[in-house]
């Protein structure tokens, strides 16, 4: 899936330096979610998602 560029490498819990480079190698290809010019990490989505549902009176 990484080399495909369909995952991020969460480099903070696996620093397995293989996995780091298939996603350079996904990026500098532009596979899979790097195709787009920039894309949105999951860690910011979810964030964003929770506050989108907070009602402020």
């Amino acid at each position: 899936m990484l080399k495909n560029g369909h995952v991020r490498h969460f480099k903070t819990y696996d620093k397995r330096p293989e996995f780091a480079q298939w996603e350079r190698e996904a990026r500098a290809a532009r596979r899979g979610l790097f195709a787009s010019e920039n894309p949105e990490k999951p860690w910011d989505w979810r964030r964003d998602q929770r506050n989108a549902n907070i009602q402020v009176y």
